[in-house]
């Protein structure tokens, strides 16, 4: 059902600060975190942005959650907000196992994960699905690399609010 209201018109616009968000999110995450001795490195400058706010507290929520999931104990989380010229944006990575560059677009199709991550239990596969929905009903985009060395970092960037 998340997917689905992603993936639908948003509603209720108000102006959301991508920063805020993911302090939030960090602070419910933080327990998570600290059980699995991740070196959580936040740099959250503004990054205002219109838009549903339930939405994109969701958005970041999922991939964050992904980052730690399917991270290094005691690896590092980087959470990184602010602007470019291109927009607002909203940057989490992760360490983790060596992705190559073609095995990225599988990751945000529905239902579908890699073969190292689909033997767990540990998701549904429709995590960064919906970050890409969400992104793409706020006029933006979502897109993923991946680290030297292993672990992923996923960015979304949305149109800056006026």
């Amino acid at each position: 059902m998340t997917l689905a209201r992603a993936e639908s018109a948003t509603s209720d616009l108000l102006p959301v600060d991508l920063a805020e968000v993911a302090c939030s999110v960090l602070d419910q995450m933080d327990e998570r975190c600290r059980r699995r001795n991740l070196r959580v490195r936040a740099h959250l400058d503004e990054a205002p942005v219109t838009g549903d706010p339930l939405l994109l507290e969701q958005m970041i929520g999922n991939f964050v959650d992904n980052a730690v999931k399917y991270n290094l104990d005691e690896g590092v989380l980087d959470v990184r907000t602010g602007t470019t010229a291109a927009g607002a944006f909203v940057g989490v990575g992760n360490d983790g196992a060596t992705l190559a560059p073609h095995e990225i677009p599988v990751l945000f199709e529905p239902f579908r994960r890699l073969t190292d991550r689909v033997g767990s239990t540990r998701g549904s596969g429709l995590g960064l699905s919906i970050v890409r929905a969400v992104a793409h009903t706020h006029h933006g985009d979502a897109a993923a690399a991946p680290r030297t060395g292993g672990g992923l970092t996923v960015t979304v960037t949305l149109p800056c609010a006026r």
